[in-house]
């Protein structure tokens, strides 16, 4: 059985005969609509699927209030029906406001240019070697630099467009100014004013073909500041961001969004003035590694996939480095690709103080947090016991 249909009959519980008929068509064509208007937004059929049932809201809920209906005295039945599958049918014609999104500017051929010699000299020996045989191969270095180009999340920090944000966020009644005559670098600004509780913050903004743009990563910091309404994520690529009842899907095809780095930036952001969140102050994220070189480690947890965990990992200070990595990532499998840069198989600990001891030692050490990310305006880590995470080597 597809999701759809599994949608329709869970919502449908509790109904019999032509009633339960009708809502079931009703239904399907919601579904229908949905799917329809989000491929043209440039999703997949999956991708599409998925933001349709998401956009409806929960089968429980539809289930409940077509109960509650039902229950009705006969002579309101019809009436009140009439109106719930009314609301279904507004329901699946609302758009989800698109916020789009584009590559900032990289220089990819500095990024993605193959190592020298020297570069490769310095490499380990499994490391070098692995590039060797690419680049010594027919067009190798052509081939290297492609699948650089491929292995990076982003062409550049994806940014989002400021005047679809803006636009969405008032369209909903969410109150947010913007300065008069803004050219394509104006920052976004706020100003709380002397009786506000919301402190002054001025984000950068980047001038991408004549537009301004906001980079992803400041979405939901920003948000945090401009309005008090609950904040909710949903989904992995080009998520939906619901503020209050405004839902803003971020990101396109064209230059997707991961939900994952939103919510490294976030929680980063957070445990700059958060304490009870068990991470160090100075934190960074991870790069993307270069291609040709070995596999890395996967960590292996008890979950399902699409589960979120948060990892900190010690490897750029045993480089010499101030910081420790903090990344979210995605179940996949059974286990998280963290991006392990050394081959030998990391200490599982359950405190910085241990990590801090490991890195004392010159050991690489992983620290794995279960992720609570319902309430983006209140992040919750819960760290795992050592026992519970298996390393997996390639």
């Amino acid at each position: 059985m597809n999701p759809e249909e599994q949608f329709v009959r869970r919502a449908t519980r509790g109904l019999w005969g032509q009633k339960k008929r009708e809502a079931q068509t009703e239904l399907r064509g919601a579904i229908e609509d949905k799917i329809y208007r989000h491929r043209l937004l440039g999703l997949n059929e999956t991708e599409a699927t998925t933001a349709a049932l998401r956009d409806l809201g929960s089968p429980r809920a539809i289930a409940r209030e077509l109960g509650e209906v039902h229950t009705l005295p006969q002579t309101l039945k019809v009436l009140a029906f009439t109106g719930v599958a009314g609301l279904l049918g507004l329901q699946a014609l609302a758009q989800v406001a698109v916020i789009n999104s584009a590559y900032s500017s990289m220089d990819l051929q500095t990024i993605c240019r193959p190592p020298t010699a020297q570069e490769l000299a310095a490499m380990p020996v499994a490391q070098r070697e692995s590039l060797e045989r690419v680049l010594g191969a027919p067009e190798g270095a052509e081939r290297y630099q492609a699948d650089c180009r491929r292995g990076l999340p982003m062409n550049g920090p994806v940014a989002l467009k400021v005047a679809d944000l803006l636009t969405a966020l008032r369209a909903g009644g969410i109150p947010v100014s913007d300065q008069a005559g803004a050219t394509p670098t104006t920052p976004l600004s706020i100003y709380g004013g002397p009786k506000s509780d919301i402190p002054d913050a001025t984000y950068i903004t980047r001038d991408i073909q004549g537009e301004r743009y906001l980079d992803s990563s400041l979405i939901i910091p920003f948000l945090k500041q401009v309005t008090s309404l609950p904040l909710h994520l949903d989904g992995l690529t080009n998520p939906v961001l619901s503020v209050g009842d405004v839902t803003l899907q971020l990101g396109t095809s064209a230059a997707p969004v991961q939900a994952t780095d939103l919510l490294t930036f976030a929680l980063m952001s957070e445990r700059q003035t958060n304490s009870a969140l068990p991470l160090p102050i100075t934190l960074a994220m991870p790069g993307q590694p270069k291609p040709g070189g070995p596999p890395s480690p996967r960590l292996a947890v008890l979950g399902l996939d699409g589960d979120l965990y948060a990892v900190l990992q010690n490897s750029s200070r045993l480089r010499g480095g101030e910081t420790d990595l903090l990344s979210v990532r995605s179940l996949s499998g059974g286990a998280l690709d963290v991006g392990l840069t050394r081959q030998s198989a990391p200490l599982i600990v359950d405190s910085v103080e241990a990590m801090d001891a490991a890195t004392a030692q010159g050991k690489v050490a992983v620290i794995v947090y279960r992720f609570d990310a319902s309430d983006l305006r209140s992040l919750k880590l819960t760290v795992l016991d050592p026992g519970q995470v298996k390393v997996v080597n390639p």
